[in-house]
């Protein structure tokens, strides 16, 4: 049986980072999905359940810390792992505030290029994410 390619929802507000992510995503054989506002963001995870959210803390729409902490929050979406990313500087403060918001990973990038070069496999267990979802 082939396994199930891992889906990851890339939310940024800048669009040619969101672009460059996705497709470099797609390259490396991720699925993917992509939104530039939180609001949008909650819904395709209610929507689509993806495996992993790299999410930029600063959105229009509300804070990349508000969205984690509403899916940590609710039972249906707690298990999706969440990265939040910025390119700019963050202080220690704010990164603390995500971790205790339920994110999973925090990392400044100043290119996403060299973020998503690296994979997205420093921050998830392909092998454990994918038996949990054939489980589900």
């Amino acid at each position: 049986m082939k396994n199930r390619a891992l889906t990851i929802l890339c939310a940024d507000d800048d669009t040619a980072y969101l672009r460059t992510c996705s497709e470099m995503l797609k390259h490396e054989g991720y699925n993917t999905l992509e939104t530039t506002t939180g609001i949008e963001c909650l819904r395709l995870v209610k929507e689509h359940h993806p495996d992993m959210l790299l999410l930029d803390v600063v959105l229009p729409d509300m804070s990349g810390i508000e969205i984690c902490r509403q899916i940590k929050n609710n039972p249906a979406t707690k298990d999706i792992l969440i990265l939040l990313v910025s390119g700019l500087e963050i202080d220690n403060d704010v990164q603390v505030q995500g971790l205790d918001a339920g994110a999973d990973s925090w990392h400044r990038c100043a290119c996403w290029r060299e973020y998503v070069g690296a994979k997205p496999r420093f921050a998830m267990q392909p092998s454990r994410l994918r038996n949990e979802r054939t489980q589900r």
